[in-house]
């Protein structure tokens, strides 16, 4: 399995497999992620003709701004210079997975040869040790120290015809090395379930449907949604709970029902890849009256300008909107206010009545359900109900990262707690002494147990008679 590095290709493989390279790579993602969170980024049902969002913005990301432009920071997942940094990474963690592979195959068959040193790296910790007697009996003494603490040796395969001094490589629990390229492995696989996303995924915009509208899915996908029914569910007190709620929906194909599923806060509906998601709910009130001779109330939405009807439906976008409505045959203005719900509550419904434009309002009642109100000899009646604000969502590679951070953590929680010892060993002379150069494997083995072991061994073989 020895990792062929043509010449031409040498330099960049090298560059790719060093730590400062994956480390800058690393950096230069999680600057680009805190940015997409600081920066607003277009919303996906405007993405095709994103001028007109662009002018509403302030003016960082106003037209004007040549390097936002040119950077795409308005929309940076979908930027060039971001899709080419997660090719480099790729790139990056490839190289880094076939190296750890490498010495893990090594290992494993105990095969070694003067080149796979260069799998140790040139940032490796290294230690020497000076011991006053001859490389023979140290390197005798040293086989025996390290069966005693575990380990088991493999010489170094010479070229013949050198005269080299023997080289060594000690290994303990070697068999987990292989946890290390598998984290590679996971961290790429998640790498291609993001590009997948990218490319592929889609989010269509908020739906606040009432019980029978429909939503064709689009995307080629030949979905259409129907609502056939929301419900908020009650707290204790029998009010909407204002975290609970559910939408039961018909999966249909050229209009034809196909499947039935129920939606709930965290559990989406889920079909051949495409997921319905449940993002909120609004408040949805009728409202209809009598005046004073018992005639229905005529209601205007929004002002003088709007067509008079004898019952008004309405809903709230958000918690923010108020709703003003005229009633044109008393000359003064309904004003409808919504209360965000509360914890184990649903939203509250402020009615109030505003007789002049220089006139305070007037407070009439506070709903949390259907009622009823009198004022003036008139009756108005309120119903209140609920739509839910859904969405519908596309992310054909989330399994993949998913299942691609799970097994990069596990494999690197195995690693960092019962994690494998590698270590390449020389005995040289040095006059009248030997010289034993210890050499652990590239980061697995830089923590406190290779520093005990040189100890260990400094103890040991010191004492050589």
């Amino acid at each position: 399995m020895t990792v062929s590095r043509p010449g031409p290709l040498s330099l960049v493989w090298r560059f790719l497999a060093a730590p400062a390279t994956l480390l800058t790579l690393l950096a230069l993602l999680a600057v680009a992620l805190i940015l997409s969170t600081l920066i607003p980024q277009i919303p996906p049902d405007v993405s095709t003709s994103p001028q007109l969002w662009l002018a509403l913005q302030p003016g960082g990301l106003s037209p004007s701004n040549d390097l936002a432009q040119a950077l795409g920071l308005y929309g940076i997942y979908h930027a060039f210079w971001f899709r080419l940094l997660l090719i480099f990474i790729g790139l990056a963690l490839f190289v880094w997975m076939i190296e750890s592979a490498e010495a893990a195959w090594r290992a494993s068959r105990r095969h070694w040869t003067p080149s796979a040193l260069g799998l140790w790296g040139s940032h490796a910790v290294r230690t020497r040790l000076l011991l006053p007697d001859t490389p023979a009996h140290v390197q005798a003494r040293l086989h025996d120290c390290l069966a005693g603490c575990g380990y088991r040796t493999a010489e170094v395969t010479r070229a013949q015809g050198t005269d080299t001094a023997p080289n060594w490589v000690a290994s303990r629990r070697s068999a987990l090395l292989w946890a290390r390229p598998l984290a590679f492995a996971g961290l790429l696989l998640a790498l291609l379930g993001l590009a997948i996303v990218a490319n592929w995924g889609w989010q269509s915009s908020q739906w606040q449907p009432a019980a029978g509208e429909r939503l064709a899915v689009g995307h080629g996908t030949g979905y259409a949604i129907r609502l056939d029914a929301f419900e908020p569910l009650t707290g204790s007190e029998g009010q909407p709970d204002g975290g609970r709620y559910e939408s039961r929906i018909t999966w249909l194909v050229a209009a034809q029902p196909v499947e039935q599923d129920t939606i709930t806060v965290g559990r989406p509906a889920a079909r051949s890849g495409l997921a319905v998601r449940q993002v909120g709910y609004v408040p949805d009130v009728t409202l209809r009256g009598l005046d004073q001779a018992g005639k229905p109330l005529r209601l205007q939405l929004g002002g003088v300008t709007s067509e008079v009807v004898e019952q008004v439906s309405l809903a709230f976008g958000s918690a923010e909107t108020q709703q003003v409505i005229l009633l044109p045959d008393q000359g003064f203005f309904l004003l409808l206010d919504l209360e965000p719900a509360s914890a184990g509550a649903g939203p509250l419904l402020h009615l109030g009545l505003l007789r002049s434009a220089e006139a305070e309002q007037q407070p009439l009642t506070v709903l949390r359900q259907s009622g009823a109100v009198s004022f003036d000899g008139l009756k108005l009646e309120v119903d209140l109900g609920y739509r839910p604000v859904m969405r519908v969502d596309y992310r054909p590679g989330m399994a993949l990262v998913v299942a691609g951070l799970i097994l990069a953590v596990v494999a690197l929680a195995i690693g960092w707690l019962v994690g494998p010892r590698l270590v390449w060993i020389a005995v040289a002379p040095d006059q009248d002494h030997a010289v034993v150069h210890l050499l652990p494997f590239g980061g697995a083995g830089e923590g406190a147990w290779f520093s005990s072991l040189a100890v260990q061994l400094q103890e040991e073989l010191a004492n050589v008679a």
